[in-house]
């Protein structure tokens, strides 16, 4: 897997997320799952992810994704 992979997997974790409880997106909740998927606790894949991505392009990623539902968007 490459980081660009990587990126868009911990991304999509990320807007699931925000889309589901409706809590916008910011840097904690992107540290969450990153830790989260690091730990384990969503599958290797995701856990390799966590550890070849870097935050800093997945809130750019997000905000990409999200610049639609702006109201999810704290970042």
């Amino acid at each position: 897997m490459n980081k660009i992979e990587a990126t868009e997997n911990i991304a999509n974790q990320v807007i699931v997320f925000a889309k589901r409880t409706g809590q916008p997106v910011t840097m904690d909740s992107i540290w969450a799952a990153f830790s989260e998927c690091a730990a384990g606790h969503r599958g290797s894949y995701l856990s390799a992810s966590a550890k070849t991505a870097n935050a800093y392009t997945v809130a750019t990623l997000v905000r990409k994704h999200l610049r639609y539902d702006s109201h999810l968007l704290a970042i």
